[in-house]
Order: structure tokens, then sequence, then C-alpha cells
């Protein structure tokens, strides 16, 4: 009667170990859906030449014991973009804001000689946008699809893409 009762206790004791191998199993599976993006890498981000009023991106980015959503960290992605890449949010000396102002009157002429010249049929816009719909990336099961929505505000373009990633708007 012993052998019996041990061998149930052993019995037992493995199942305890194999259910809390499966815990910790899903406690993986469960931290690795809950990371929504690869976070950027600091380097690639922000450099520590534009001034020192510019958070890091772990500043920026990953803050102490704060959970971000999705949409939050494509958010800032946007922010540090708009930052390096236009210089939003700078502060400029007096010098510096009229170099900029003469650079962007000088890329406003660029722009619409390029505009007018290169797409001289009114209709050309909607062929790109029907262009870059079909260059988006697309779940193996969804058909690709593209709608648009004219009203008195304007056009508004939709489709099912999968979305952007953080390559993907920094390109």
């Amino acid at each position: 009667g012993e052998e019996s009762t041990e061998n149930s206790e052993v019995g037992d004791d493995d199942d305890e170990v194999e259910e809390e191998e499966k815990q910790e199993e899903i406690g993986d599976s469960q931290a690795e859906l809950a990371e929504p993006t690869e976070l950027p890498d600091k380097d690639s981000i922000v450099s520590e030449s534009l001034g020192e009023d510019l958070k890091t991106t772990d500043e920026v980015v990953v803050e102490e014991e704060e959970e971000l959503t999705r949409e939050q960290i494509c958010q800032r992605v946007v922010e540090l973009i708009q930052r390096e890449e236009f210089g939003l949010g700078i502060q400029l000396d007096e010098t510096g804001e009229k170099l900029m102002r003469k650079q962007q009157e000088r890329q406003g002429r660029s722009l619409q000689r390029l505009s007018k010249d290169l797409y001289s049929k009114e209709t050309h816009f909607v062929l790109e946008l029907i262009q870059n719909a079909d260059d988006n990336s697309y779940d193996d099961d969804i058909v690709p699809a593209v709608k648009f929505v004219i009203d008195f505000s304007g056009v508004t373009v939709l489709n099912n893409e999968m979305g952007f990633e953080e390559k993907n708007i920094r390109a």
C-alpha cells in the first residue's frame, strides 16, 4: 500500500512540475505578445549634438516604469523624426532662422516647379496613390483593397495594408 501512495505522490509532483513548466511557457509567450514592436536603438535615433534640451531615446521611447501602447510608441517615433529630419522644436538663433527660411523658400519653389512639370495631368495623383497601395505589404489571407472617400473637406484614401513599421516611416 505504501508503494502506491509514494508513486501517486511522485506522479502528483510530476504533474505539478509539468503544470509549472506550462505556466512558464504561457508567461513567456504572453511576454512576447505584449511587446508591440521592436524599439529603435538609441544611437540611430537621437544625436547628442542636436541640443542639450533633447531627450535621449531611452528617455523618449522607454520611460521608466511606463508601459507604452503601440500608438504611443509610433507617436514618439514620429516626433523624433520631426525633430531630427525637419528641425521641429529645435531653437535656432537669428542667423539660423534666416538660413532656414531661405532654404524653405528655395525648396518650395523647386517643389512647385517639379509638381507642375512632372505631374501635368490633374489625375496623376490618383494613379500615384493606387501605385502606393499596390506597393504596400498585406497579410497572406487578405485581398488588397483601396478606397477613396471624397467629401467637402478633401479626399481620404484608405486601404487594408499591414501598417507602418518604424523603417517604413523613416524611409
